[in-house]
């Protein structure tokens, strides 16, 4: 199972305490992303991709926090690819309160990506967003998109009503992120509070590292 290990992760932020079966059929036991426990791991490999010059595994994790079902795997000339791909996540800081995503769930049709940075995406997803500060008087749903923007991959979000919240998150190929979210109900509760007559439309903007983001929530 070592070279599923390696296509999962070839930086040393994913661990495993033990492995079973072959590196073609088989799984990794007690997986952890950086220090935050995930789950299980079944990989497969199609043969069948094999002829096309591609390593694509079929893959299943499961764990308590996290659950992911799809198709990874990279071909001959260096082009990553998530194919087909299922996951429910809810998080594991909701009742420490201290990030405001409880669950999300979605898919990736298709993702392709090299060194260069992304070739092709589409897939969606939807969050339940919890309203820590009261500024919306209710949990939001926010549902998103995938595509490539030039070499960045870029997700769309938006909550069902646009005007409670909407943005934008570009990831470059170095994996650091910048992302960009409005919202009209924010700007309102500032002219309230500070009885002010101006045209505002304030936005949240944000950047770092995507792992730090993923160890976050």
């Amino acid at each position: 199972m070592r070279g599923v290990s390696l296509l999962l992760d070839n930086s040393n932020k994913i661990s495993y305490k033990s492995a079973k079966g072959f590196w073609w059929d088989g799984e990794l036991l007690d997986i952890y992303f950086k220090d935050n426990y995930l789950g299980d791991l079944q990989a497969k490999l199609s043969l069948f991709d094999v002829i096309k010059g591609r390593s694509i595994f079929f893959i299943k994790l499961e764990g308590p926090n996290i659950n992911i079902k799809g198709r990874l795997g990279r071909s001959l000339v260096g082009t990553y690819l998530i194919e087909d791909l299922d996951f429910s996540l809810i998080s594991s800081n909701t009742k420490k309160l201290n990030t405001p995503i409880s669950s999300a769930t979605g898919s990736i049709d298709q993702l392709l990506f090299n060194q260069s940075g992304c070739l092709k995406a589409n897939g969606g997803a939807e969050a339940k967003v919890l309203d820590l500060f009261g500024i919306f008087s209710q949990n939001l749903y926010v549902q998103s998109s995938l595509e490539c923007r030039g070499a960045f991959l870029e997700l769309k979000f938006s909550a069902l009503n646009p005007k409670d919240l909407k943005g934008t998150l570009l990831i470059n190929p170095s994996m650091k992120y910048t992302m960009e979210a409005s919202s009209e109900r924010v700007s309102s509760k500032i002219k309230e509070l500070g009885k002010f007559r101006l045209d505002l439309d304030p936005s949240i903007k944000a950047k770092g590292n995507l792992v730090d983001l993923i160890n976050y929530l």
